[in-house]
């Protein structure tokens, strides 16, 4: 488990200490295959990555609640929010997986000159792995936990959630393959926009009977990617919702579907009788589930 316990340089002790001071919070966000560095302030920061070469933090508007302590599991959590206006946050999500990677939070302070100090000078606030993410058309809300001290605590080196924790289509993990032969992906132009509902597109190629086939999954369109709440029929012509619309008129586009997952195991939604989940008994994949049913009690089995 991270310590609290910081160890600050004399330069860092003295600008904590100032009566005014201008601290400034960078974020290090490691995905699979690149790390993204962006920090809470109105412009880019240079400063050091995690291996103390010079790095660029991106500007980003960034918040974050206190960080809590759970006396049962010794474990830490900070929940951070990520301005998602731009939609960037989303191209992230769909790309990368963030459950169970590492973020690590850095302070540092601007001096007189509008620069922060050496690699040394910074402050480890928070450092942990990303648990659940939810998003909507502004904000990315990640909740951020630190590892169970395994010193107190001996259990298999695995996070236990009980959502799958796998992407969807992985070859590495999932059992469903992204494929027009497999009913996961389809492509095409977009007949239409619906004019006084700009998240309604009509899309003929959109033929299933299964009302909410496509729910969970996302569009294309021009480079930029929008997720589907649901689709259906309507006098014989498909049509999808989208989570939020298209900023220009997409008709005639051409798009690409990519089904998804809402990462349940059971078919039966046991808390919405009339309601079925879009998880792995909904796509055959019952066998490469990758959460758990219950969470296991950690039990010291060192003696």
């Amino acid at each position: 488990m991270v310590s609290l316990v910081r160890n600050l340089t004399d330069a860092a002790e003295n600008e904590k200490n100032k009566s005014y001071n201008r601290p400034i919070e960078l974020y290090q966000i490691f995905l699979d295959g690149e790390t993204l560095y962006l920090a809470n302030y109105k412009k880019n920061i240079e400063f050091y990555d995690e291996e103390g070469n010079e790095q660029t933090y991106e500007a980003a508007a960034l918040s974050r609640g206190d960080i809590s302590t759970s006396q049962e599991l010794s474990a830490n959590q900070v929940e951070v929010q990520i301005d998602n206006v731009a939609r960037d946050m989303s191209a992230y999500l769909e790309s990368y997986n963030f459950r169970g990677r590492k973020m690590r939070i850095l302070k540092v302070f601007l001096d007189d000159d509008l620069e922060v100090g050496d690699f040394e000078d910074r402050i480890e606030m928070f450092e942990g792995v990303m648990d659940e993410t939810a998003i909507d058309q502004k904000t990315l809300t990640v909740e951020v936990i630190t590892q169970i001290d395994i010193a107190d605590h001996q259990i298999p080196r695995r996070k236990y959630y009980l959502d799958c924790g796998f992407e969807f289509g992985d070859p590495d993990t999932c059992g469903v393959e992204i494929s027009k032969e497999n009913d996961t992906k389809v492509t095409g132009q977009v007949d239409s926009v619906k004019e006084d509902n700009k998240t309604k597109l009509y899309i003929s190629e959109i033929t299933d009977d299964d009302d909410n086939y496509w729910a969970y999954g996302y569009i294309e369109v021009l480079g930029e990617t929008r997720f589907i709440q649901r689709n259906g029929t309507e006098d014989g012509t498909g049509y999808i919702i989208l989570d939020m619309p298209f900023f220009i008129d997409v008709t005639g586009e051409d798009f690409e579907i990519i089904a998804g997952c809402d990462k349940t195991f059971d078919l039966e939604d046991k808390d919405n009788g009339d309601e079925y989940n879009h998880g792995c008994a909904f796509w055959n994949n019952k066998e490469y589930f990758g959460g758990f049913l219950s969470i296991p009690e950690a039990r010291d089995v060192s003696s």
